[in-house]
């Protein structure tokens, strides 16, 4: 997938990609791949995910996929997840603008 410059994109532009990507209604992520189909891009591969263990990885990903549906349509791209810390009640995530958020296990954000 060739990379997509979504700051020129118009909303509509950016909801016509999760409407091809069959992501309707609220447009929630559900699962990673559909975050990959919709940016082009994997969190699943971000540092320190792979010292993660399995369920680790499902839980990350579910929290992960709830911290950018938090977002609007327009600025969820902005929020690409860089790496990944599990800590002793949430994982610290580090986002491409060098901030970052605790995603706590109970679904939380702080």
């Amino acid at each position: 997938m060739s990379k997509i410059n979504f700051d020129k994109l118009s909303y509509r532009e950016i909801e016509q990609r999760y409407i091809d990507n069959n992501i309707q209604g609220q447009y929630r992520f559900r699962n990673a791949e559909e975050v990959k189909d919709v940016f082009g891009w994997d969190f699943r591969s971000i540092r320190g995910m792979k010292e993660l263990s399995e369920a680790d990885e499902e839980l990350a990903e579910k929290l992960i996929c709830n911290y950018l549906n938090g977002w609007g349509l327009g600025q969820r791209h902005e929020q690409r997840p860089m790496s990944i810390k599990k800590e002793s009640k949430w994982f610290k995530v580090t986002f491409k603008d060098n901030g970052y958020s605790y995603l706590y296990f109970n679904g939380s954000i702080g």
